[in-house]
């Protein structure tokens, strides 16, 4: 089935739920501008919205502009007014879905965008681990629904193998074409760190490391801290997996101005 632009609102919607279980559809109609029951009603498809309306929903979230094109169009091809501009929308859709997302990239932003599937995958390989989806949603205190959703979608895009044997990562590449979202990456970092502001209280002392370092810096080295701290991260990646894991840890870092260098 083609990709229509509710599914992205159902996965912005879902996305949101991950970082707050009380996230509830009306919030998110009031966070796109719109009536909670015109929202319910739209994503079950009993009407529409106008190509204006899509353009605000757009920007409050904060579409790139490929991905606004995109599912402005999508709206169009459902909703414009006169039959020969919903089938020229359909046309330019055409185009657009072979060069741009299609169902599969979209579960492929999915893994990389909510932090669980990784931990899924990871949790696979810990020491007295349990091929059952209710085990795994104790262990990472997420709803079973949402669990059977990520392990359903990591088997579609074969990170994930179940047998009779058991559950196994598969540790294959997963091929991400270019023209990534870049809010998709931003909300990745931001569920990482939602996760990590919460471990600070819940977590004992023994069992994390937090430190941060305030400095000055010539931004023309920015580049090369970058370098370094991705060959940390390669170090880091040398250390899983030794031993006999029993624990999934999450290992962030951030780089960040809180003051600017004026441009000249």
């Amino acid at each position: 089935m083609a990709l229509q632009y509710q599914d992205f609102l159902l996965e912005e919607f879902r996305s949101r739920r991950t970082r707050n279980p009380h996230y509830s559809l009306r919030a998110f109609a009031r966070d796109l501008g719109m009536p909670a029951s015109k929202l319910s009603q739209n994503l079950r498809g009993l009407c529409g919205i106008s190509v204006a309306k899509a353009e605000q929903i757009a920007t409050r979230l904060e579409m790139r502009e490929d991905e606004k094109l995109l599912f402005l169009t999508m709206v169009e091809s459902q909703h414009a007014r006169s039959r020969v501009a919903r089938q020229q929308a359909r046309n330019a859709l055409q185009r657009l879905s072979e060069e741009k997302l299609d169902e599969l990239k979209l579960e492929k932003f999915a893994v990389v965008r909510d932090w669980y599937h990784m931990a899924i995958l990871e949790l696979t390989d810990i020491r007295g681990f349990k091929p059952d989806v209710a085990w795994v949603a104790e262990k990472l205190g997420l709803p079973e629904s949402l669990v059977r959703q990520a392990v359903e979608r990591l088997q579609a895009l074969e990170l994930l193998e179940i047998s009779g044997d058991g559950w196994k990562q598969t540790h294959v590449d997963m091929e991400l074409e270019a023209g990534l979202p870049s809010r998709t990456i931003r909300e990745h970092h931001k569920q990482v760190l939602t996760k990590a502001i919460v471990a600070i209280d819940s977590v004992p002392a023994e069992k994390r490391e937090y430190s941060s370092q305030t400095m000055t810096l010539d931004r023309r080295y920015v580049s090369e801290l970058k370098t370094m701290i991705r060959e940390f991260q390669r170090k880091l990646s040398r250390v899983s997996h030794q031993g006999e894991p029993d624990s999934v840890y999450v290992v962030g870092i951030q780089l960040f101005p809180v003051v600017e260098a004026d441009e000249k």
